[in-house]
């Protein structure tokens, strides 16, 4: 039993990370709220050097969101590895550097997840 129960709780973590996943790369490639954002706040306040790490993923048509404290932002490049190398070109040229996320396992289970989802 404690073998099952063990397998269980991994597809259970593997399940709630793959939701997780899809609720950050649904949320990253909506544009409206990009520009709900941009349009709620102004381009003073989110500032220009933040709007072009935005515009430098677009550039490439990758997906970016910023991180929450400015001066950073995630970009998502959904055609691969040869996007990912023109983002690369696109960052050295615009002065941006680049620093891989690591993905680790969510923390969420399904109550936090219904609550996002809400």
């Amino acid at each position: 039993m404690p073998c099952k129960q063990v397998n269980r709780d991994k597809e259970h973590s593997v399940n709630l990370q793959i939701k997780v996943l899809v609720h950050f790369i649904n949320f990253i490639l909506n544009h409206d709220k990009w520009m709900m954002y941009r349009s709620m706040f102004g381009d003073d306040v989110l500032g220009a050097m933040n709007l072009e790490m935005v515009q430098v993923a677009r550039g490439v048509e990758a997906a970016s969101k910023f991180t929450g404290s400015g001066g950073a932002v995630v970009v998502f490049c959904p055609d691969g590895s040869l996007q990912v190398k023109q983002l690369e070109d696109a960052c050295d040229k615009a002065g941006f550097r680049i620093v891989p996320i690591e993905v680790v396992p969510s923390l969420l289970n399904e109550v936090d997840l219904t609550t996002l989802g809400n």
